[in-house]
């Protein structure tokens, strides 16, 4: 059987934040990881999507090909707007979220594993 300490990390490091702490059964830490993650990547997707639409509106105003080269240089034009402060607040949030998920799943669930060890269920 699995340590709590590693099945909370692995839940929180591999699948997402936060359900380290809910399979722990720390709702509130756990809900509050789920939310800021889920939030940020809604953020994250908002932001590329107005990139994209911004990038396809700058090429169909165009009457020329698209080549790699105009894609690309179209694509950094756009994303060097400065708009992007949204995605680099999300992108970090996400990224902490991921490193604070896994760091207190691991830590709580250390603690859980040595209370059991020290205090064995009575059958």
């Amino acid at each position: 059987m699995m340590k709590s300490s590693w099945r909370g990390a692995c839940l929180s490091g591999l699948v997402y934040p936060g359900l380290g702490q809910i399979a722990q059964k720390h709702y509130l830490r756990g809900g509050a990881l789920i939310v800021i993650v889920t939030a940020s990547l809604w953020v994250s997707v908002i932001s590329a999507t107005k990139h994209a639409q911004a990038l396809l509106a700058s090429l169909a105003s165009d009457a020329g090909g698209y080549d790699m080269t105009t894609l690309l240089h179209e694509a950094g034009r756009i994303t060097g707007t400065g708009d992007d402060r949204a995605l680099e607040v999300s992108s970090l949030a996400i990224a902490g979220c991921w490193v604070v998920g896994i760091v207190d799943a691991y830590l709580s669930g250390k603690k859980m594993d040595a209370d059991r060890t020290t205090h064995p269920r009575q059958r």
